[in-house]
């Protein structure tokens, strides 16, 4: 090849590969793995933004869980605990502690196991047979209201109740006596406890006593029928019955009937395990019931 020719060839072959090394110059400058580290967030943010957008639909879990937090805790419901010791004594126990115990039986009569040391702020009696009237035996110092000295209004403790003269038989106080009928309301719910009442409502007795939720009936004084006693139930609207003062080996001595002799042919009869149960208002039921505690 002839020298003078040389130059030429080499601007040829120069400015035929410069396009080549253009091209290869912006592969050079790609970012490394370093520099690509920061567009991980990227792919995590939309989920952050989700969970803080009102729009999202993963917001709203948060946002109500958020919400009941801020909540103040719903209170539970009061209730009341019903504790029966045997025979006519009742022992009621309020949410705030209050404790009423009625009738407590004396031990020349009733072998019932009596509670040991049991306490109460308020005592009612409703007659004074020894069966009923046993105050002397509930420990502390209760204020005990005795039969016809409390009928009418009373307050004690904060506890606000009625006593309603009755008697013990249908002569209406030609044998056996007076008796007193007692009737409150413990965290909403109405109470009535019949004591040994002995003859059917009239008008006067039912205006007084008024409808009730739990009605405490001595189903086994043979002075009334069963369906007379049933009758009484449904005039006060009782919506908890529990039947009281019945045959057991406990008061054998006495004439009294059986809870059977009620309780037949009844269809809602709900025999407990215990002898006690709590109610609250919500958990009265919308159709009478007959609550039957289990022996102490």
């Amino acid at each position: 090849m002839h020298k003078s020719a040389l130059p030429f060839l080499i601007l040829s072959l120069a400015t035929l590969f410069l396009p080549l090394s253009a091209q290869r110059t912006p592969l050079k400058s790609n970012p490394t793995s370093e520099q690509q580290t920061p567009a991980t967030p990227s792919i995590t943010a939309p989920p952050q933004e989700n969970r803080s957008s009102p729009s999202s639909s993963a917001a709203e879990p948060k946002k109500n869980q958020k919400k009941a937090e801020n909540e103040p805790p719903t209170e539970p419901p009061k209730r009341v605990n019903v504790r029966w010791y045997g025979h006519s004594f009742i022992h009621l126990t309020t949410t705030t502690g209050v404790r009423i115990s009625i009738d407590p039986y004396g031990e020349s009569t009733i072998t019932y196991p009596f509670p040991p040391k049991l306490s109460a702020d308020v005592v009612l009696i409703s007659n004074e047979s020894d069966a009923y009237s046993a105050a002397e035996r509930i420990f502390g110092s209760p204020l005990v209201f005795r039969s016809i000295t409390s009928i009418g209004l009373n307050r004690a403790s904060g506890f606000t109740f009625k006593g309603v003269q009755s008697f013990k038989d249908r002569d209406k106080n030609q044998r056996s006596g007076m008796n007193t009928i007692y009737t409150f309301t413990l965290d909403e719910i109405r109470f009535a406890h019949l004591g040994c009442l002995g003859h059917p409502l009239d008008s006067r007795l039912r205006e007084q006593i008024g409808f009730v939720d739990v009605l405490f009936v001595p189903v086994g004084l043979k002075s009334l029928a069963v369906e007379e006693w049933r009758r009484i139930a449904k005039e006060l609207q009782a919506r908890i019955i529990v039947p009281i003062t019945y045959k057991s080996n406990f008061n054998a001595n006495l004439d009294l009937r059986s809870v059977e002799d009620f309780i037949q042919g009844e269809t809602l009869v709900i025999p407990l395990k215990v002898d006690q149960f709590e109610i609250s208002r919500e958990e009265l039921p919308s159709q009478p019931a007959i609550y039957i505690p289990q022996y102490p």
